[in-house]
């Protein structure tokens, strides 16, 4: 019990719930940690290679399902070294054949730091947590230090970097997760930065300088506004974007991020031109760990065989976040043979606003 209650008087308990956990924490050993450090150094070198046929290749970008408006925002120069400077990758893995799945891809907006660290220090009140800590040596991961120092070493790669800069944490902070934000904040000012949390739309943009909405002016942005949020609000954030265009701050992630974020890639990096650019390691990765993926379309796929193996598949959307518009295909009512399953395809076809990944296969709208 006092887990949970630590939990329910913490920060992750918000907007009338909290965060659930198990009472036993996942344990990994060693060797499947390496195993998922070999995951994320392929991943992220085939994520690289996709980023950057993006940008050098206008042919590649004809691929894409991007308006004209953020095809301009993801070619604006970076004008610093790394093109993925954060991701998450949700992956299903079975840890008794070490075969995995992609899930989805988060890059721009990637959060959950604050509810991993919350989660940790509410293990530490389970006696039997205890008890099995006097007998293992456990650790677990840092997100926050280690993603601030990693901020300032890009920053440092920089061309128009200050050596006092002022970062800002910028997103549509009614979306936003504040406390997750305002522990970055103390972390930041730990290392020795100034930073502040911004509200997007109350910044403004003179004389090639970004302000935030206290008047400091900015340096350097943590961007937390996800892309789909970002397009859909332009027209109240133009002095945000404006400064973005004239390169006038340093922005981290560039909307470059873009291009791994949407599930659109899915579908095309197990296509050509695509694999031409992978060596053959990376090809056969690909292949393995990549569900096949297209539009849920019925010029792509039958609706009657995705109605008649519902339990192949999982509705997402094209492009969003936190679980939005998703649908389990496995649905989550045992008993209701699938009652559920075929409104929400018939919702997801006629809306063609969702992506379809499977176990197996994926469709995606």
């Amino acid at each position: 019990m006092k887990t949970k209650d630590y939990l329910e008087h913490s920060s992750v308990a918000y907007h009338g719930r909290c965060v659930r956990t198990l009472q036993i924490p996942k344990v990994f050993t060693p060797e499947v940690a390496e195993k998922y450090g070999e995951i994320v150094t392929v991943t992220y070198g085939i994520f690289e290679k996709v980023i950057r046929e993006y940008l050098e290749n206008p042919e590649y970008r004809k691929l894409f399902p991007f308006s004209r408006e953020l095809e301009d925002l993801i070619l604006v120069p970076r004008g610093y070294d790394s093109l993925l400077p954060i991701a998450r990758f949700d992956i299903f893995y079975n840890e008794e054949d070490d075969s995995f799945k992609f899930c989805e891809i988060n890059t721009d907006g990637t959060s959950a730091m604050n509810e991993d660290y919350v989660l940790n220090q509410a293990l530490e009140l389970n006696p039997a947590h205890q008890e099995m800590k006097r007998r293992y040596a456990f650790s677990s991961y840092e997100l926050y230090d280690s993603w601030v120092q990693t901020f300032l070493n890009i920053y440092g790669t920089y061309k128009g970097r200050v050596d006092h800069p002022h970062v800002a944490i910028v997103d549509f902070l009614e979306n936003a997760s504040i406390t997750e934000f305002e522990e970055f904040q103390r972390r930041f000012e730990k290392a020795g930065v100034s930073c502040e949390i911004c509200e997007i739309t109350e910044m403004t943009y003179q004389n090639h300088v970004l302000y935030s909405p206290s008047g400091h002016p900015v340096d350097a942005v943590y961007r937390r506004a996800v892309t789909t949020d970002v397009c859909a609000a332009s027209a109240r954030i133009q002095p945000f974007l404006e400064a973005v265009r004239e390169q006038a701050v340093c922005l981290i992630g560039a909307f470059c991020t873009q291009i791994i974020h949407n599930k659109w890639l899915f579908k095309l990096i197990r296509e050509e031109p695509t694999l031409s650019l992978l060596d053959p390691l990376e090809r056969d990765f690909v292949r393995k760990h990549i569900p096949y993926t297209n539009l849920l379309d019925e010029r792509y796929c039958s609706k009657e065989e995705i109605l008649a193996e519902k339990d192949r598949w999982l509705i997402k959307p094209l492009d969003s976040y936190a679980s939005r518009v998703s649908t389990p295909a496995v649905t989550t009512l045992p008993n209701n043979g699938g009652s559920m399953w075929r409104p929400a395809l018939i919702m997801a076809i006629s809306t063609r606003n969702t992506v379809l990944p499977t176990g197996r296969k994926i469709f995606v709208l």
